[in-house]
């Protein structure tokens, strides 16, 4: 348990080194200005680091589709699809499936 304990502490540790160190890094960068390259770099890397955390956060909100083409076939199914988000599509069609079910059994 106390390995377990002082890997995490490390661990944590590294991340709060490298984040105080990024963040130094950056201070004095934008202090410099865009004269120097090596300011320009860490410039550019801090905004490159910034993007890929919030594109991280938008994929684990957002995450990609594949079947673009059987979203679409759905999409022309359901009355009224054409102008849904996707989640709201899902529901709709849940929705319609169950009113169908509903109209079998009424004929039946």
């Amino acid at each position: 348990m106390k390995r377990l304990n002082k890997r995490r502490c490390m661990r944590d540790r590294y991340k709060r080194y490298r984040a105080t160190r990024a963040a130094a890094c950056a201070s004095m960068a934008s202090a410099v200005g865009p004269q120097r390259a090596w300011s320009r770099a860490v410039l550019r890397n801090t905004k490159r680091r910034h993007f890929q955390a919030i594109r991280k956060k938008r994929r684990l909100i957002n995450p990609k589709r594949e079947n673009l083409q059987q979203e679409e076939d759905l999409r022309g199914l359901v009355p009224g699809g054409k102008g849904m988000e996707y989640c709201s599509l899902l529901s709709e069609t849940a929705h319609y499936i169950k009113c169908l079910q509903a109209q079998i059994q009424e004929l039946r």
